[in-house]
């Protein structure tokens, strides 16, 4: 509709030139492209980076499961008498933990006679 009620020039003059109708459709032509260009061009934001691993800050890291430092946390704070009377209830005997993890024997590996067939 903006290329339609567009001025002409005095070469090819529009014979459908309207000032008003013309101004009316390019401002619902910017608010529509306004209105999708976060589809077409995402913003980029500014993020600050900073060093919060423990190995940009030099601590070591560390390798256990997750689990295992949650019980071990858990079971210093019972033993401290942090946690609540319910949760030492249920904790009755209290809980140990092994601090060496187990590892698991590996399998042994079984001669492959090369003829192809996966054993």
């Amino acid at each position: 509709m903006v290329a339609h009620y567009e001025p002409g020039t005095p070469e090819k003059p529009n014979p459908f030139e309207n000032e008003e109708r013309y101004a009316y459709w390019l401002v619902q032509a910017r608010e529509a492209l306004k209105a999708a260009a976060p589809y077409y061009a995402p913003r980029l934001h500014a993020v600050a980076v900073a060093p919060v691993t423990p190995a940009a800050a030099g601590e070591p890291i560390d390798r256990r499961d997750p689990r295992e430092i949650m019980l071990n946390e858990l079971a210093e704070m019972s033993r401290r008498g942090e946690l609540a009377k319910e949760i030492n209830a249920k904790w009755n005997p209290p809980l140990v933990i092994d601090a060496a993890p187990q590892k698991a024997e590996p399998k042994p590996v079984e001669d492959d006679d090369a003829d192809g067939v996966a054993v």
